[in-house]
């Protein structure tokens, strides 16, 4: 298609309204919920279909089979694509520029407020021994701090920030509430 930034897909797409496709991994969940709301702040949500596939993998091969025309995909799936010269990466869905990508603008500083943070963690059963859960929290956070693990997340497009298990906790209730909207417009899509 020739796009090379966010803005070709919005003039092509309200050009050609019903013509492209969008891929995302699943539905009914943040992965969606990131696609739909950033098509929203695109002003293109209307004018496209998003196609919700299995994971990242198979939406990335039906972008290389010309069956969907962009994805919101994670870096895992598309480094080598991007690396071959075959994927454009147009967005990153951050508020910050990352390592893997320095040269992609952010959805935030390109004017989106959308950005694809998934909260990833550790969890032990209810009633694991207090003992038990301060080891595991401090070999996470010596994980955490390790220059080589961090370099390897950030290849792969993931922030490295360790916060103990109150700290997670607090995030990820603060994450839910701030995508409950989105989940409760995406129930009203698919009832």
């Amino acid at each position: 298609t020739g796009w090379k930034t966010a803005q070709d897909v919005i003039d092509y797409v309200n050009a050609n309204p019903g013509k492209v496709t969008v891929g995302c991994t699943g539905s009914n969940n943040v992965n969606y919920g990131t696609t739909m709301e950033l098509l929203k702040d695109m002003g293109i949500y209307d004018k496209v279909t998003i196609v919700p596939y299995d994971g990242g993998a198979a939406s990335e091969t039906a972008l290389q089979g010309g069956h969907i025309q962009i994805e919101v995909n994670s870096l895992a799936d598309t480094s080598s694509y991007i690396a071959a010269g075959t994927n454009v990466p147009l967005l990153v869905c951050n508020d910050e520029r990352i390592d893997a990508c320095p040269d992609v603008p952010t959805t935030v500083e390109s004017g989106y407020d959308v950005t694809y943070g998934k909260p990833r963690g550790f969890f032990a059963p209810k009633g694991t021994d207090e003992a038990v859960l301060k080891y595991i929290s401090e070999k996470m956070s010596e994980v955490c701090q390790n220059e080589d693990f961090v370099k390897a997340m950030s290849n792969l497009g993931f922030t490295v920030d360790y916060v103990d298990g109150a700290a997670a906790k607090e995030r990820t209730i603060k994450w839910a509430e701030e995508l409950k909207p989105v989940f409760e417009e995406m129930s009203k899509i698919t009832a």
